[in-house]
């Protein structure tokens, strides 16, 4: 048997079988030797009086009522404290208050069913004869039960103490765990003088998570050395340093660890160029220039090998290359090189070809065939007004002549004047260096005959008839080809 089933069935024990579950009460040694006729005779269960099946906790059952004295207690239903309900003025017996009649006579509890047959309860035999045996084993104390102030103990464990009854007899009270809940003593019921405490030297716990290890000394639980660091922050004072960046400490599981809300925390550089750093010896922040020649980020996608010169980040311009400069444009776009194709006139550096354009990005010629403007019979007809663009490179007609200085390879264009005076404007913007326009008079003839009569536009006031054209010649001053660009407008007076 374990704790709950000696008290269960010492209780059981005791119990009649009375529909309102009511237990007389009988000594707890003579207990010991009735559980087996109590049993077979009166058909009592191992649960008894408190209820079948009710666990035990300790020093109680759950919820179940029990005799302390003239006092009625009612254990917690964990079992493990108890309450007053009742202090009976006639006795407590069995987990219930005595009542008495107008005589003095008993009128509940086991008394009440102890009474003699035919006033309202009906006698059990079988019991009745081992009361009978129970009372000569008790018979030192002339009343079948036992001596008041007496105590006696159950399996080693639980105390039974006896007080005087309403006969003057004494009643054995239930059985009372002599667990005191101290784990520093040894607790043990010795027969005859009832709970001792011996205090021991066994490990414990002081609930103080930082002592190790707690062992028992006079019966209380002592604690051992400290195991911890800290327990609260001014524990970590000692572990400020004069490092005013560095902030404070603070206790965190017993440990002294940095307080982060308490350190210096600077606010970033204005410049990439600069570095800003707390002062130990103040906790301010200061901001100084990096090292000339530091790496930096300019914030510029388009720049490579940024680098500081004092508080200033700069880099140099990311280098992008055409695949041919003549017909695309390559620059950078997001820390990427792109490139646009352009349009035009371009050389394509083969002589072979004629009228080079670009196209997709890229030079492109054809076969010359008959050029127009290669010589003063296929002059590029510009009329009153016009514009055109070639490259001198796909040339090969040469006159050369003064005053212009000019030096082949030629290209020939006319314009048609329809008055006896005015004259020509002639532009060359965007041409190619040293690009020179040499007046070749107003005929084929004129044109082929290798003189130049001027240079650039041309003013006339008469002779000049309305069929007539005026040719021109472009050509540079230094024999080099190019790109060139014109654009021609006759005013007529």
């Amino acid at each position: 048997m374990d704790d709950r089933d000696i008290v269960a069935s010492w209780r059981a024990s005791e119990g009649r079988s009375d529909p309102r579950g009511r237990c007389g009460e009988v000594g707890p040694v003579a207990w010991l030797r009735r559980t087996a006729a109590l049993v077979a005779v009166a058909g009592l269960s191992a649960a008894g009086c408190g209820g079948a099946g009710v666990p035990v906790e300790q020093e109680c059952m759950a919820a179940a009522l029990y005799c302390s004295g003239n006092a009625l207690m009612q254990c917690s239903e964990d079992g493990t404290e108890a309450s007053l309900v009742e202090h009976c003025e006639s006795g407590c017996l069995a987990g219930q208050c005595q009542d008495t009649d107008a005589a003095g006579d008993v009128t509940t509890g086991d008394a009440a069913l102890d009474a003699p047959e035919g006033e309202g309860t009906k006698p059990d035999v079988a019991l009745q004869e081992t009361e009978a045996g129970d009372a000569a084993a008790d018979a030192d104390t002339g009343c079948g039960q036992c001596a008041p102030g007496a105590v006696t103990c159950v399996d080693g464990k639980f105390v039974s103490t006896c007080a005087p009854g309403p006969d003057g007899c004494g009643v054995w009270s239930e059985p009372e765990s002599c667990h005191d809940f101290n784990p520093c003593t040894d607790d043990s019921c010795v027969e005859g003088q009832g709970c001792l405490y011996n205090n021991n030297k066994m490990l414990c716990d002081d609930q103080d998570p930082c002592t190790s290890p707690d062992v028992c000394n006079g019966g209380l639980c002592q604690p051992g050395p400290s195991q911890c660091e800290c327990k609260q922050h001014a524990d970590c004072a000692a572990k400020d340093d004069a490092n005013k960046c560095n902030g404070t400490f603070k206790c965190l599981n017993y440990i002294c660890v940095p307080d982060g809300s308490s350190a210096v925390v600077c606010p970033p550089p204005q410049s990439p160029c600069d570095e800003v750093s707390c002062v130990p010896e103040t906790g301010l922040c200061i901001e100084k220039p990096l090292p000339s020649g530091s790496a930096c980020d300019d914030g510029d996608d388009c720049t490579v090998d940024d680098t500081c010169n004092g508080s200033t980040c700069a880099g140099l311009p990311m280098v992008c290359e055409s695949a041919d400069p003549q017909c695309s444009q390559a620059y950078c776009l997001k820390g990427a090189c792109v490139s646009t194709n352009v349009q035009g006139s371009c050389d394509d550096g083969d002589p072979e070809t004629c009228k080079d354009k670009c196209v997709d990005g890229v030079c492109k010629g054809s076969g010359c065939g008959v050029v127009e403007g290669e010589t003063c019979l296929d002059a590029i007809d510009l009329g009153g007004a016009g514009s055109f663009e070639a490259d001198l490179c796909d040339y090969t007609h040469d006159l050369n002549g003064s005053p212009c200085s000019s030096i082949g390879p030629d290209v020939f264009f006319k314009v048609k004047p329809n008055s006896m005076s005015g004259y020509v404007t002639v532009d060359t913007a965007g041409s190619t260096p040293n690009t020179v326009v040499a007046l070749r008079l107003w005929s084929e003839a004129d044109c082929q005959s290798g003189s130049d009569f001027g240079c650039g536009g041309v003013s006339w006031g008469g002779g000049l008839g309305l069929t007539n054209y005026l040719f021109f010649s472009v050509s540079t001053t230094d024999g080099s080809c190019g790109i060139v660009k014109i654009s021609a407008t006759v005013v007529n007076l």
